[in-house]
């Protein structure tokens, strides 16, 4: 059987906020961004306040843009390096597993091959900075 659910919309304002707590514009914060929303949306859960209801597991490269996709996780999910619920695993590609303690659930999502590109030319990149 299919789950069901809604994936969570990402305003102007939120991306915005997101922009502002990253520093700069970069396409791979979005990505962050929108995965650990989507991680949550399929999970079932919101975002985390303290250190124990969620623990991100990101995966990231060794340039630039791997630690602004870890941004933008831990603006999505109240996953911080600070409260040792987000952990990153220098893998060499982007990727984010999200584990909630209490249920034993998880979920791993992986940005698809390309999807940087695309990210370049989207609204958010073109538009003056917040």
């Amino acid at each position: 059987m299919m789950n069901t659910f809604t994936e969570t919309a990402i305003t102007p304002e939120e991306l915005r906020a997101a922009q502002y707590f990253h520093g700069h514009k970069c396409p791979a914060m979005p990505q962050g961004l929108r995965a650990g929303h989507l991680a949550m949306d399929l999970l079932g859960v919101e975002r985390a306040q303290g250190g124990g209801e969620l623990i991100a597991i990101v995966e990231t490269g060794l340039h630039h843009f791997s630690g602004c996709f870890a941004d933008g996780v831990m603006f999505a999910t109240g996953c911080t390096t600070g409260k040792g619920n987000l952990v990153q695993k220098p893998l060499g590609k982007f990727g984010l597993t999200l584990y909630v303690p209490a249920t034993g659930r998880a979920v791993r999502l992986v940005p698809q091959y390309g999807r940087m590109s695309q990210c370049l030319t989207m609204d958010f990149m073109n538009s003056p900075a917040a």
